[in-house]
């Protein structure tokens, strides 16, 4: 294998809910999937937010930054 000097590490995977956006009561709507909750709630742990999500009539899921 040749060994490369300088190869600049590309950026890592970004989260696709706005967590570093938002501020304490901000909240967004998102559909609903199968484990839509539990990912939410483990994307908003690993950005060391607190959220509480809501079920809409509309079928989406509304998720509000509580801490």
């Amino acid at each position: 294998m040749k060994i490369e000097k300088g190869v600049p590490i590309p950026p890592g995977r970004r989260s696709k809910y706005p967590w570093k956006e938002m501020d304490i009561g901000d909240s967004f709507a998102a559909p609903i999937t199968g484990t839509a909750r539990q990912g939410l709630v483990r994307c908003s742990q690993r950005a060391g937010i607190k959220i509480t999500t809501r079920k809409l009539s509309s079928g989406l899921i509304r998720v509000w930054r509580i801490k």
